[in-house]
Order: structure tokens, then sequence, then C-alpha cells
């Protein structure tokens, strides 16, 4: 596009239609375009503005917050515009007509630039058509199971089914071809947007406002893999990799034609994408799914209505990313000047090209349907280079810049800062969707659709829906695991445990609490689970604290779940809040009760917050009754530990409200600082440390003979301790530790320490006793065997492998694992 003035694009229109009339095209010319610019509009819009596009958005505003979301999809919006018409005004650059985006790239930047375009644009039309037709076979099964609540069919059916649909409608010859079926198509956007948004506004003001969350949960990592996997989603959702391939089937002025058919396209898209993606982020918060339908829960015949847009949209969508496939391999096959005299011949090669290309889609989303994982990788991969970095680049190697020069430096500055960005976007969209993807893996199993798999298991089939796995955990602990509501409901309705714990004592309500599944954790607790379930590692509020989750957290507090929680080598919810950075959590916690100077391994909540920095969790325990004067194991104060940990403004906030120590002369922010760096507090502190260890250590030891072996475990693990004798591989502590959770039956805690015990010292026969006991757990007999006979030949007179040793038992243990060998040996 010369963006000079309108004269200047006249001029150019008229020397292109000079081009055509002298017939001064390149070989690669085909029969001149017939659409219209409105043809355009249907095929953009058409291309652009499908549900799966629509559906994701309002999950990506809540993967990234509001403030980032809405900045994200604005801009995205406005760029992707802007380089829509930059492509436009690429048509007849150097007077040739190219009609694909590969010939485009050819013509600007060579051989490289082909082959380029042509693997983005594979990429975005595999991924793309993956993508959305898991999303129709999606939308094709909600609609069954409104009709027939109790029907086997499955994801993977009507996947099949609509796979089996584009095969017919792929018969069809070209794009243009498709107009009509794109302009019901545009219509059918327009029916689904206005529907869904409709509903959605309905869901939102017929639910509990006060229950939708709209922070982003879950751990740091979490939520940055979650953002980056939101920007590749929104590059998906204006995804449009063939804007050459429809421009082409323009009639003259096409590239007048083309800049209404996108303008016009667009306006259809600013007026509904961003009213879906803001009413849906407001309707559910953070709880929004990936796609959106499946947020909706009531009035159902709107949103059955809804689902068949969706299919009618999606049906034209395919077609238009499948042509330039078609087209290659079509071009390659009928290359020979015999093949045009035969139409059925081309007819058959053309069946058999469509054919392997729909059963290749078809078999990967049944395979495997993650519909949200696809939708970010497609758009990291291959919409963003295709629609974003390649025009801007492009239109500056092309040389077409405005004469002007404030301007021509405007836009080159412009199309550098899109290039640039969303190279960004698109390394980090791909981080997130592989990491998704591989995580989807782990729990799935292919072309297992789990609700009906799980009917088939437990009515058919007759199975117990309580067996248990190694590690104990049930098919209810699964299902919660892999967030899947369906099957859990139909697991609980068949009579599964909702309080069956693992060996660790976690039951399906701590797995639904650590990722913040709130309708989960409202079907368990309905269900009968028990909010205060103890574990090893804690309560579900516990874990739900720990990880953020506030959702969780709000749930079980007001299911009264006991906020004051405190047992063994295990953090209270308000600590662990508090370690997970959660300031969220933290209010809820002390709203609910939460005492704030309890305690937790020799810690106050008020201390660690100043050892974090946390000022805003420091001010709100300190409004809850927080004592500053209260001091931890080694005798500090909070603001001695502010100060130490150099965090100047929670000095600030604890200086006035804590006593004077009288060993600090001068009692302002300046003499705190200066005290805590002086030598003379050096060595106190470092004084009170190996007093504190001296004194774990040999509580450690009372414990451990007294066979007291929890509270054992506990001074073994003071943090200070425990560090020395990791450091310092200390082997008595380290042995008994083992010793202690043996006895617990905690069997990978027990290898962990006597591993590390045999490392520190490779002749002391208790660390191979105690290697021996924790392998037994284990059932590696074979191990704990060699474990145990190691030991008595490093020390004959052990009283405790001598014991083991003295029953027949014994003996034949070693005779089975060590050969008869062992037993002379002995």
């Amino acid at each position: 596009m010369a963006l000079n003035s309108t004269g200047r694009i006249d001029e150019e229109e008229r020397r292109e239609l000079a081009a055509v009339a002298a017939g001064r095209q390149d070989s690669r010319d085909v029969d001149e375009g017939k659409g219209t610019w409105k043809h355009a509009a249907f095929h953009v819009a058409t291309t652009i503005a499908t549900p799966a596009a629509y559906a994701p958005l309002p999950f990506a505003l809540a993967s990234l917050g509001w403030r980032l979301g809405v900045s994200s999809l604005v801009g995205a919006t406005l760029a992707t515009w802007y380089s829509s018409l930059l492509i436009a005004s690429l048509w007849r650059w150097n007077g040739k007509k190219q009609i694909t985006y590969r010939h485009l790239a050819e013509s600007i930047f060579g051989f490289w630039g082909y082959w380029s375009i042509a693997f983005f644009q594979q990429v975005a039309s595999l991924g793309n058509n993956i993508a959305i037709q898991i999303a129709a076979g999606s939308s094709l099964k909600a609609v069954y199971k409104h009709y027939h609540k109790e029907g086997t069919l499955t994801l993977q059916h009507f996947i099949i089914f609509f796979g089996a649909f584009e095969l017919f409608l792929s018969q069809l010859p070209d794009i243009h071809s498709l107009r009509w079926v794109n302009a019901l198509c545009t219509f059918s956007t327009i029916g689904f947007a206005g529907t869904a948004i409709g509903v959605t506004l309905y869901n939102g003001e017929n639910m509990d406002r006060k229950s939708v969350s709209y922070s982003v949960q879950g751990s740091s990592s979490f939520k940055r893999f979650k953002a980056f996997n939101a920007l590749g989603v929104i590059a998906f959702s204006f995804g449009d990799a063939m804007l050459p391939e429809i421009q082409s089937t323009v009639k003259e002025p096409a590239k007048r034609n083309m800049y209404k058919g996108v303008s016009a396209a667009y306006t259809v898209i600013i007026l509904t994408y961003w009213q879906l993606a803001f009413c849906g982020y407001w309707a559910f918060g953070s709880e929004v799914q990936p796609y959106i339908l499946a947020s909706l829960t009531f009035p159902e015949w709107t949103i059955v209505m809804a689902n068949l847009f969706a299919v009618i949209q999606i049906s034209g969508c395919y077609q238009i990313y499948c042509r330039p496939t078609y087209a290659y391999f079509e071009k390659n096959m009928l290359r020979s000047n015999t093949a045009s005299h035969f139409p059925l011949k081309n007819h058959l090669i053309r069946l058999v090209c469509t054919s392997i290309y729909i059963v290749l889609i078809t078999l990967i989303a049944a395979a495997m349907p993650f519909f949200g994982d696809f939708v970010s990788i497609c758009g990291a991969i291959g919409f963003t280079p295709l629609d974003f970095v390649f025009p801007a680049i492009a239109y500056l190697k092309s040389g077409r810049m405005p004469k002007n020069t404030e301007l021509r430096i405007s836009v080159q500055i412009l199309n550098l800062a899109i290039a640039t960005w969303f190279s960004v976007v698109a390394v980090l969209g791909c981080i997130g969707a592989v990491r998704f993807i591989v995580e989807d893996i782990k729990t799935y199993k292919f072309f297992h659709d789990m609700a009906h798999v799980c009917r088939y298991l437990t009515e058919e089939a007759k199975l117990d829906v309580n067996v248990r796995d190694w590690k104990g955990e049930t098919p209810l602990h699964y299902s919660i695991s892999t967030d899947r509501y369906q099957t859990a409901v139909h697991l609980l309705e068949n009579g599964a445990d909702p309080n069956a714990a693992t060996d660790e004592g976690l039951t399906p309500l701590h797995y639904a609490a650590k990722s913040g599944l709130k309708k989960l954790l409202l079907l368990l607790i309905m269900k009968g689970a028990k909010v205060d379930a103890k574990a090893n590692s804690g309560t579900p509020l516990q874990w739900a604290a720990s990880h953020g989750q506030k959702k969780a957290v709000e749930i079980l507090l007001d299911k009264h779940a006991d906020p004051n929680m405190v047992f063994d080598f295990v953090h209270s919810p308000l600590m662990a809040s508090i370690l997970a950075s959660s300031f969220e959590c933290v209010k809820l916690l002390l709203r609910a009760g939460a005492d704030p100077n309890t305690c937790s391994r020799g810690k106050t909540p008020l201390e660690v917050a100043a050892s974090n920095g946390e000022t805003e969790i420091m001010r709100c325990l300190l409004n809850a009754g927080a004592d500053p004067k209260v001091t931890n194991n080694f005798g500090f104060t909070p603001v001695e530990v502010a100060a130490l940990a150099g965090h100047s403004e929670g000095v600030r906030i604890l200086l006035p409200i804590t006593c004077p120590i009288p060993k600090v002369s001068d009692w302002s922010f300046d003499g705190i600082m200066k005290y805590v760096n002086s030598a003379k507090f050096e060595r106190k502190r470092m004084l009170r440390k190996v007093k504190h260890l001296v004194l774990s250590l040999s509580k450690g030891h009372d414990a451990f003979i007294t066979k007291d072996y929890v509270n054992a475990i506990r001074w073994y693990t003071e943090p200070h301790l425990s560090y020395v004798i990791k450091r310092l591989w200390q082997k008595q502590p380290l042995t008994n530790r083992s010793l202690c959770w043996a006895h617990l039956n905690e069997g990978d805690l027990a290898l962990t320490d006597a591993i590390a015990s045999r490392m520190a010292q490779p002749f002391w026969p208790m660390a191979r006793y105690a290697e021996g006991l924790a392998r037994n757990l284990l059932k590696d007999f074979k191990r704990a065997a060699e474990s145990f006979f190691t030991g008595m030949q490093l020390d004959r007179e052990n009283r405790q492998l001598n014991d083991l040793f003295s029953i027949p038992a014994g003996l034949l243990t070693i005779a089975i694992f060590t050969g008869p060998a062992g037993l002379l040996v002995y």
C-alpha cells in the first residue's frame, strides 16, 4: 500500500490495470479473479473469526490478567489489521501477479522466502485445522449430549464425522467456489458471537458474583507458562495465513477491493472478539474454560444453538486453510498435459489428495484432543510469523515506502517494533504450548474419551472403582489430578470413596485444592470429603495455601476448614500462604481466624514475611494482631530479621512498633541497619546459631533414643541443622533420621537419608543397615539383602544386624539374594 494520498493509490491502480491489459503477468498467473470486496470480506472473516479463535480469548485474558490481557488483545487486533493492509498493498508490487503467499515471499526474499513461508503456512494450516476439528467435534458432541444424555458416542466419533463432511466439501475446486459457503459461515460467525455473548452475560448475571475471582492462580512458574501460552492463543485468534490466495480471487482493482474487504472483516471482528473476550472474563473470571462454551450451563437451548453456529462456521474455515496444500499436490500430480483431457482422472487425483490430508488431520485430532494447546502452538509457530513478522519485514524490503521523511521513519520504526515484539511472542507462546502439551500427554491415553471409558469399566466390566495403584491412588485421584469433572461425577455416583487416601495420606480433595479446581472441590465436599483430612504433607487447606490457590482457600474456609491446623513437619496454612507470597490467601486466612502469632517450625509469620520482604503481608499481619516483639529460635525480633535481609521498607514499618533493643545505641533506621551489619552482631548471630544447632542435635538424639520418632525428625529437620547435615555429611543424624522415617513407613524418605549417610561414610555398617530397611519397605528385597550383607561384612559385632540375621528368615534372605557363597562368608 503506497501510504501517501488517495490520488497516489488511484494512480497505482490505473497502472496495474494497464499492466493487466498489456498482458505483462508472470507465467504463474491464472484466470483473473471474479470476486467483489464483499466476497473478500466473507473469506477473510471466515478464516480469522472462527469459534476456535473466539472461544479461547476469555481464557487468554484470565491467564494474563486484566491489564496485560486487554492491552495484548487490543494491540494484536491493531497490529494484524495493519499487517493485513500491508500484504494487500504488495499486490503486483513489482508489476507481476503473485497468487500465493509463497510466491509473494519468493518475489521479495528469493528461494528461502518461498520455502520459509511454505513451512509456516503448513504449520498454520495443519495446526489450525487440528484445533478447529477438535472444536467442531466438541460442539457436535455437546449437541448430541443435549438430546441423548446417556448416549455412548464419544468425542472421537464426532471428530471423524466432521472429517467426513470436510472430505465432501474438499471436492469443490477452489476458494472462489466456496464463496456462498463462506457467506453462510460469516453469518454464522455473527450468530455464534451474538449467542455466545448473550448466554455468557446471562450466566454471569445469574451466578454468585462474590464467588468469581479475577486473580491469576497457581505458582509463579505455572503463571508464567500460562501467560506464555495465552500469548500464543491471542496470536492464533488473529491468524490469516491466506491473504494473497484470497486476493487472487478478487477482481480488479484488486488492491482497493482487498482494502475494503479486510476493513469490513475487521469491523466485524472488533465488534465480536472484544465483546466476547471481555464478557467471558467478566462472567467467569479466572475459572473460565479454554473453550468458552464449556463454561456455559444454561439455558441449554441457546448453548445448542451456539454450538451449531460454531460447527457451520468451522466447516468453511477448514476449507480455506487446506486449499494451499491441495493446490500444491494437485499442481504436481496434474503437471502432465494429458491430465486435463481426462476429467475423471482429475477428480480421482483430487479425491486421493484430499483424503490423505483429511485422514491425517482427523487422526491427530482424535488421538490428542488438546484444543487449547494446539491453538497456542499453532498461533506461536504458524500464524505469528505469517501475520505479524513477515508483512512488516516484507513491506520494508519491497522499498514501497512513503516519500515523506517523517512518515517513512515512523513506518520503519513501527514495522520493526511489530516484527521484534511478535518474534518474542512466537518464542514465548511456543514454550508455553509445548510445556502444557507435555503435561497433558503424561496423563492422557491416545484416542480415549475418559468419561466413556470410565462408564464402560464401571458399568459393563464391573471393575472396582476404589482399586489402588502402587502409590495408593484410586481412579478418583487420577480424575481430579487431570481435571476431568464428568469422570469424577461418574466415579462418585458409582461408589468411589471421596476420602480414599494414598500411602502418603493424600485424598482427592488435596489434589483439587492444590490445583484450585473450584467445581471439583465443591463436588467432593458435597459427596462427603473431609475438609481437614490429614496427610503427611498437610491438610487440603495447607496444600491450597502453599500453592497460592485463593479460590480453593476461600471454598475450604467457607466449609469450616481449620485455619490454625499445625502438625509435624508441615507449615500452618498461614505460614504456607506467606511462603507462597499469596497476599489474597493471607487475608482470607486471617479473616477466618488464623492466629498471626502461631509459630511454625520455629518461626512466626511476621518473621518470615519480614525476611522475605513481603511488606503488604506484614501490614496485614500487624493489623490482625501480630506481635512485633516475639523472637525466633535465635532470639531475633522481626525488625532485626528484616534489617539483616536488607529489606529497608520492612524495617521502617516495624521500627516504630518494636521495643528498643538495649544493645542498639541508636534506635533509628540507620542505627539498626548499622547494628545488624556490625562484626559484633555477626559474632552474636553465629554464636546463637551454634547453640541452636547443638540443642537441636541433642534433642534429636534424645527423641530418637526414646523412640519419639516424630519429634526426632522435627529436630533433625530444623533448617540450619539440616543444612549442616547435608553440607558436612554428618552420618549419625542422617542415619538416625532415615531409621525414624523407616519406623513411620516412609520408605522413599528413609532411602534418601540412608543413601546420603552411606555416601558420607561408605564403611559405616549402620548406614548399610538403614539402607536395607528402607529398601525392604520399598519391596526392593534383593538390594535390601545386599545392603544387610555388606553391613555384616563391615562389622560382625553390630547388634542390629546380628538381631536381624539371628532368625532363619534372615539366613534365607542371604541365601536367596547373595547365593551359597554369601552363607559361607557369613
